[in-house]
């Protein structure tokens, strides 16, 4: 008030009650005698700046990313949700080689006035396993990895082909990559090469017979002339042998118990001299 009323403080120094918008209080000075006229002086509330407007990136496998702030004037961004110093200022970050996931924060600053950090997420996905390709019969392939999507490659030309097993059609290099369930996709396999020799193999030339399949874990191999140091194996999807043994003899019916193993998609191989047959087994 410019005139009249009581003193609401006496001294050099005055800190105002809480404020919410700017107020103008008024000073005067008096020598013992006389007072002097009293003079205006604001103490100045500037509203906080809006939080920023941001955006975040995600990436398959390590690296770098961009992350986005708009809507604001200045922006800072820090490490840490709060305290900390600036690691950057600008409207577009780079962040540094990632390995993980990580938190970014950014806040708006306008004069002398700065806003609540808000968090931008920088997203690192997984990348899946890189998968392996298994002849599961004469005239089909098999992909380790299950996905989403597959892109298969003859010779390095994509196929028409988008499931986990594909028929055999021709011969050559064929690759796979697989797509998870992330949005990300795999590495490449290695090329699995296929002859002519291979798939003119039928299953009707197969020199033995197994049953039941799919078996509960209990199986019968009837091989009516095995050949000299023959040898039976079965293997997992990751080329992993769980049983070998070589047969011999005239004539053979031989049982194998395979009950402790989990149930899936397994593969048994004859092999007898220089030919090698297989069959797809399934553990329920």
């Amino acid at each position: 008030m410019l005139s009249g009323a009581s003193s609401i403080h006496t001294g050099i120094t005055y800190t105002t009650p809480s404020l919410s918008s700017t107020t103008t209080y008024y000073v005067g000075s008096w020598n013992g005698n006389c007072r002097s006229s009293k003079v205006p002086i604001q103490a100045i509330i500037e509203p906080t700046p809006a939080v920023p407007i941001v955006t975040g990136a995600e990436k398959c496998g390590p690296g770098t990313l961009q992350l986005t702030a708009s809507g604001g004037n200045i922006y800072n961004w820090f490490s840490q949700q709060s305290g900390g110093n600036t690691i950057y200022t600008g409207q577009i970050f780079s962040t540094p080689q990632l390995n993980s996931s990580t938190t970014y924060y950014v806040s708006n600053s306008a004069g002398n006035c700065t806003s609540s950090r808000i968090a931008v997420q920088a997203v690192i996905k997984d990348i899946p396993e890189k998968p392996q390709i298994t002849q599961i019969s004469s005239d089909k392939l098999y992909c380790s990895e299950i996905g989403l999507n597959y892109e298969w490659k003859l010779n390095n030309v994509l196929l028409n082909e988008n499931t986990r097993e594909i028929d055999i059609n021709a011969q050559g290099d064929y690759t796979v990559s697989v797509e998870g369930f992330n949005g990300c996709f795999s590495l490449l396999s290695e090329e699995y090469n296929v002859t002519l020799t291979s798939i003119a193999n039928s299953e009707k030339s197969k020199p033995f017979k197994v049953y039941p399949n799919p078996t509960y874990g209990k199986l019968t191999i009837e091989i009516p002339q095995p050949e000299v140091n023959s040898k039976i194996k079965v293997i997992d999807l990751t080329g992993k042998i769980i049983y070998s043994e070589r047969i011999s003899g005239s004539s053979l019916k031989k049982k194998i118990v395979l009950e402790l193993y989990t149930p899936g998609v397994y593969f048994l191989t004859l092999i007898q001299q220089e030919h090698i047959y297989k069959e797809r087994l399934i553990i329920k």
